[in-house]
């Protein structure tokens, strides 16, 4: 069976608490109460937004952002819509809602989960050719099974392009590579390098 979902939050304003279907009516909400100016009544888009608005243009300095619970008036913090809310807000606000207890799940159900997937270790790297990675693609729970023909084909050149690299390398090392060496592998002569 597959996860279950966690459900999705709606859309709410941090400085009141009060949800809403959509995050546009939120915006709306949050021009039209808390970003709203109390001199002019300009409906501005951010908390800090409006504290510079009535430093610049009205000469007064806003403490606080109008219509707000007591500890959620900054007018340094920038909210616009549900972006820019803290992070322990958003988690303190989703324990409310659902009722949890701390954390997002419980921890015994955190440690099921993670005894239901199974490790796999990447695969090793030859010692004596640190520089060629392996080749094939790691394994899955069930194999090879879900790779498809293109993929299959697209491999195969690629594992075939780092062979063709690496003996490129080891013909570079050597001074003169053996003639049969290049015979059997069929490599022209001027992959290695001219002595």
């Amino acid at each position: 069976m597959g996860r279950k979902k966690r459900k999705q939050l709606k859309p709410w304003c941090w400085y009141c608490n009060r949800e809403f279907d959509d995050e546009k009516i939120l915006i709306q909400h949050q021009k039209a109460k808390h970003f709203k100016c109390p001199y002019c009544h300009r409906k501005l888009f951010t908390g800090p937004g409006l504290s510079i608005h009535c430093n610049q243009v009205h000469k007064e300095k806003l403490d606080k952002i109008p219509n707000a619970l007591p500890n959620r008036t900054s007018t340094v913090i920038d909210i616009y819509g549900m972006s820019g809310i803290p992070e322990v807000d958003m988690i303190e606000h989703e324990r409310q809602k659902f009722g949890l207890e701390g954390e997002d799940e419980p921890p015994e159900k955190i440690a099921k989960e993670d005894e239901s997937i199974p490790f796999y270790p990447p695969p090793p790297i030859h010692p004596a050719l640190p520089f060629m990675q392996s080749l094939c693609p790691p394994m899955g729970p069930f194999g090879h099974i879900g790779l498809q023909y293109h993929m299959y084909h697209h491999h195969r050149r690629l594992l075939l392009l780092q062979l063709l690299l690496l003996l490129n390398q080891l013909l570079q090392m050597t001074k003169s590579p053996p003639r049969l060496l290049q015979r059997l592998l069929f490599l022209p002569i001027h992959l290695h390098r001219p002595t």
